[in-house]
């Protein structure tokens, strides 16, 4: 996790706009660990992981989205289907 902050500082000295996502919380089984992070830059790329496959994919377009709303956002996501 130190190399993420670092990616992060290092990104901020060059004036890279970033997005930080971080799993938050977690009921059941799955790929993610709470606390896992990653941060996506305005010009798509990518350091650390959430968990891979298509959950992740999906917070790396989120992310995306938030370079031009600027608005914090906290998604809830049920990988079984019929849950919230």
């Amino acid at each position: 996790m130190e190399a993420l902050y670092r990616k992060i500082l290092e990104f901020r000295a060059q004036g890279v706009p970033l997005v930080l996502i971080t799993a938050v919380e977690k009921q059941g089984s799955g790929p993610v660990e709470v606390g896992k992070k990653m941060i996506v830059t305005n010009l798509g790329q990518y350091v650390g992981t959430v968990g891979g496959g298509t959950l992740e994919h999906y917070a790396i377009n989120k992310a995306k989205s938030i370079f031009t709303t600027r608005k914090p956002l906290m998604e809830r996501y049920a990988l079984t289907e019929g849950e919230i």
